[in-house]
């Protein structure tokens, strides 16, 4: 459900990512932050309980959008684009998340 949730808002602002374009990254990164920065309404017990499960489907929206622009636009990298997709959505997700605990943010 949270997963679906934080993809309605990727798709209600029209983000999306095809490998070529750091303003896509900076909405995705935007995007999280509001998503998370929603959430601290909750109550510090349910929150908590929820973190682990709200973090691993925000985590695999991210991954999954950041793949399927890297697959579009391939890397001459000899890095897998499963591993740079991962890599970024987990930076992504604990970026937002510092962010949503900085005081006066």
């Amino acid at each position: 459900m949270a997963g679906s949730r934080f993809q309605e808002l990727l798709t209600e602002r029209d983000v999306s990512f095809d490998a070529t374009c750091s303003s896509a990254l900076k909405a995705i990164v935007s995007c999280v932050c509001d998503y998370l920065g929603g959430t601290c309404g909750m109550d510090s017990d349910r929150q908590g309980q929820m973190e682990p499960y709200l973090q691993s489907a925000v985590k695999a929206v991210i991954r999954r959008m950041i793949l399927d622009g890297l697959r579009q636009h391939p890397s001459p990298t000899p890095v897998f684009p499963e591993m740079i997709a991962t890599t970024i959505s987990w930076a992504i997700y604990g970026e937002a998340q510092e962010w949503v605990r900085t005081p006066n943010r």
